[in-house]
């Protein structure tokens, strides 16, 4: 019953699907961490972060979220930490 008008089904799925990319974003979802000694620090280690080349499965998540996060590829030397961050950037509290 739920599928039978097709055209507002794809309409409310894609309206939702970037409704939750809009809630990750606001949420803070893998966002960049800084400190006063660094500008990118490793979320594992807390070490700094170097950019690297990302390959076709990166690019495609970020065509896949629209651009919305505009994801980076990043590597830690320490820990060898790799993954995708925003441009956004925080600035972590000492703990």
């Amino acid at each position: 019953m739920f599928f039978v008008d097709r055209p507002l089904t794809i309409l409310l799925l894609l309206t939702s699907y970037i409704t939750i990319l809009f809630v990750l974003k606001k949420s803070n979802f893998k966002n960049r961490f800084y400190t006063k000694k660094c500008n990118n620090i490793c979320p594992e280690c807390d070490k700094s972060l170097e950019r690297v080349r990302r390959n076709y499965r990166d690019h495609f998540i970020n065509y896949f979220t629209f651009y919305i996060f505009n994801f980076k590829k990043f590597v830690c030397k320490d820990c060898n930490w790799i993954g995708l961050k925003t441009e956004k950037r925080l600035l972590k509290k000492p703990v």
